[in-house]
């Protein structure tokens, strides 16, 4: 269904693999008090009056999700829960939009409680599914922020999500690698020491 700029409020929604939206005026069961509105390029779920996810979309698919950034870290809680028991694909969308709010500065600066518990969220939402557009644009994004550092590697604290370091940029990698250089200087000075001790002798010793 196209999305137009007029607001039209339904009961349900299914979003499908590759982002293409299904509207219902059904709702969802034991889930009342959630509807779902459009307006111009962006689907919104309300939980009873109040927003708690945005849809945005592309050519009439979901392209990115975001939770609304006022919503306190209780709220973000309980909304998450929600749409994970709603389905119909909008948990593939949860990760995405705590990704978001992860990337946002204006999270971090002015919803400090939230921001807090973001990686916790993050975390215990591993098993979902992501959804597959935004996948794609996370790697695009991961692919410009190579390309950034790869020039520019003093620029790594400006990369505003831990979600957005390209692989070998993170920290267990950056380890790893350091780990793996301090292993083989320690190897060659020790076949330094091995080389000396052997011209230190004399041929008859």
């Amino acid at each position: 269904m196209r999305v137009h700029g007029r607001g039209r409020r339904y009961g349900s929604i299914r979003i499908l693999r590759d982002g293409r939206v299904r509207f219902s005026a059904w709702m969802i069961p034991g889930f009342s008090y959630i509807s779902f509105t459009t307006m111009g390029g962006s689907i919104n779920v309300v939980r009873g009056s109040r927003p708690v996810l945005y849809l945005e979309l592309e050519r009439n698919r979901v392209a990115s999700a975001c939770f609304p950034y006022d919503l306190t870290a209780d709220e973000l809680r309980t909304v998450i829960a929600e749409l994970r028991r709603a389905g119909g694909g909008l948990e593939r969308w949860i990760i995405p939009g705590l990704e978001e709010n992860q990337a946002s500065g204006t999270v971090q600066r002015d919803h400090p409680e939230k921001y807090a518990i973001l990686p916790e969220l993050l975390e215990s939402s591993r098993d979902l599914p992501t959804a597959a557009p935004w996948q794609r644009r996370r790697r695009e994004l991961q692919r410009l922020w190579k390309k950034q550092l790869q020039e520019h590697p003093e620029d790594i604290n400006k990369v505003p999500a831990p979600w957005l370091l390209p692989e070998e940029f993170t920290p267990e990698r950056r380890a790893t690698k350091a780990g793996a250089r301090a292993g083989g200087n320690s190897s060659k000075h020790k076949t330094n020491r091995a080389k000396q001790r052997r011209t230190k002798r004399s041929p008859g010793q």
